[in-house]
C-alpha cells in the first residue's frame, strides 16, 4: 500500500513538473519570459531578504564577540599595568620614607655625635589596635642588648626587652607599666610619660607632671628628660592631646599622643651607645 502511494505521488509530481515546464516554454515562446522572471523574483525576493538579514545578524554577532574579546584583553592589560604602577608607587613611597628617616637620623647623629646607632626593620608584631611588642631583625650578633632605647623617624618607640642571636623584641613605651622621664619643652615642667592599660589600646599614654603647678596645654611637645637610665635626654616623645585634673588629688594630668604611629612602624634605630648627662 505504501509503495502504491509513493508511486502515485511520484507520478503526480512528474505530471506537475511537466506541465510547469511546458507552460514556461510556451510563455517564453509567446514573449512572456519577463513575466516569468518577475514572478520568480517576487517569489525568491523574500527569501533573499531573509537570507541577507540572517547574514547581517551573524556578521554582527561575530563582530560583537570579536570586539568583546579585544576589550577583555585590553582590560586585562590595563589591570596588569595598574597593578604594576601601584607596586611602583608603594615602593617609591617606602624608599621616600626610608630616605626621610635616614636624613632625620643623619641630622640626629650630627647633633648627637655621642650616639652609636644600629638600623633595624620590624619583621613581626602582635595583631590588634596596637602592638604590645614587636620583633626587629637585629640581635646580639649586631651588638643589641637589653634595655637599649629604640627610636623611629617620629620619635621614641620603646626599648629592647628581649634579645636573640639575630632578632630582638621591642617593648613600646606606651605599654602598661612602661615609663619615660619626660619634660615639656615650652615650660620645662618635668614629669613621666607612662603607659596606661586603657590608653595603650588607643595608641596613647599618660603624662604625669611632678609639680601640681605645672603649666600643661594641648599641643605641648614632650621630650625625654634623661632620667631612668634607658633613654637619653632630648628625644621627642609626643604631643599633649588632652589636659585634665585628677578628681581625687586635684593634680594636673594629660593624655599624650606619641610621635610614632605604632601600627605602621617599619624601620627603626637602636641606640647602642650614648653619653649620660647625669654621669
Amino acid at each position: 500500500m505504501g509503495n502504491i502511494f509513493r508511486n502515485k505521488f511520484f507520478i503526480v509530481f512528474l505530471i506537475i513538473a511537466c506541465v510547469l515546464t511546458i507552460a514556461t516554454m510556451g510563455l517564453s515562446i509567446a514573449g512572456y519570459g519577463n513575466l516569468i522572471s518577475d514572478a520568480a523574483n517576487i517569489i525568491i525576493e523574500p527569501f533573499q531578504v531573509f537570507a541577507e538579514m540572517i547574514s547581517d545578524s551573524v556578521s554582527g554577532f561575530i563582530g560583537y564577540f570579536t570586539i568583546f574579546n579585544e576589550l577583555r584583553e585590553e582590560n586585562a592589560l590595563l589591570r596588569e599595568r595598574v597593578q604594576e604602577l601601584e607596586s611602583e608607587i608603594v615602593e617609591a613611597r617606602a624608599i621616600r620614607e626610608l630616605n626621610l628617616m635616614l636624613i632625620e637620623f643623619y641630622e640626629l647623629k650630627q647633633e648627637r655625635q655621642d650616639f652609636r646607632l644600629q638600623d633595624a626593620s620590624v619583621i613581626a608584631g602582635r595583631a590588634g589596635n596596637y602592638n604590645s611588642s614587636f620583633t626587629i631583625n637585629r640581635g646580639a650578633f649586631h651588638g643589641i642588648e637589653r634595655d637599649m632605647p629604640v627610636i623611629a623617624s617620629g620619635g621614641v618607640v620603646g626599648f629592647i626587652s628581649d634579645v636573640g642571636i639575630r632578632t630582638s623584641t621591642v617593648s613600646p613605651f606606651i605599654r602598661t607599666s612602661n615609663a619615660i622621664g619626660a619634660y615639656i619643652r615650652r615650660t620645662g615642667d618635668t614629669g613621666i610619660a607612662e603607659g596606661d592599660f586603657v590608653l595603650e589600646r588607643q595608641g596613647l599614654c599618660r603624662f604625669v607632671p611632678f609639680s601640681r603647678e605645672a603649666d600643661i596645654q594641648v599641643g605641648d611637645r614632650v621630650y625625654s628628660s634623661g632620667y631612668g637610665r634607658i633613654y637619653p635626654e632630648g628625644l621627642f616623645i609626643g604631643t599633649i592631646s588632652k589636659v585634665f585634673s585628677d578628681p581625687l588629688t586635684q593634680t594636673p594630668g594629660a593624655f599624650l599622643e606619641p610621635g610614632v604611629n605604632f601600627n605602621h612602624i617599619r624601620d627603626v634605630m637602636v641606640i647602642l651607645e650614648f653619653n649620660w648627662i647625669f654621669d
